[in-house]
């Protein structure tokens, strides 16, 4: 009877998630309709979105002038009272700054393919920034690709 049930409502889900839209009858993966997305930067790292690994991790986000900011961790990074610590923080300066306040903005958490992408400016100034962290080493990922030449600093 238990079995007969179950059976019941697992094929019901799966006949109202195909027939959603944006789900899987239109060919689109569950995961992307997950994202989190955000369109202004953040105030500080109570603002920051998380990525990781499983070894290292990063929180990641974007202050109002422009700067990417990760404050990073370690799994195995304890003190004595059993609190996990950030080991280090970093921030990278692009100049000129397409992320700043007043441009458009956009950061996305891409879940399936483990990465953030941070995209702004507009025009000769667009640029996109993408950080991720490597499956296999404890490399945090930093890309910068934009229309003209910018210094970076970090």
């Amino acid at each position: 009877m238990n079995i007969k049930i179950s059976t019941i409502l697992v094929a019901h889900a799966l006949l109202v998630f195909a027939a959603a839209p944006g789900g899987a009858a239109e060919g689109a993966d569950p995961t992307d309709r997950c994202n989190v997305v955000w369109d202004s930067p953040s105030a500080n790292s109570l603002g920051s979105m998380p990525i990781g690994n499983g070894d290292i991790g990063a929180n990641v986000w974007v202050e109002g002038n422009g700067d990417l900011l990760l404050l990073v961790s370690k799994t195995d990074a304890w003190d004595e009272v059993c609190n996990l610590l950030k080991i280090g923080r970093i921030r990278i300066t692009l100049s000129p700054s397409p992320f700043a306040t007043g441009q458009p903005f956009r950061q996305e958490l891409k879940l399936r393919e483990g990465m953030i992408e941070i995209t702004g400016g507009s025009g000769a100034t667009a640029a996109v920034a993408r950080v991720w962290i490597d499956a296999n080493r404890p490399v945090i990922r930093v890309e910068c690709e934009g229309k003209q030449p910018f210094d970076v600093s970090a």
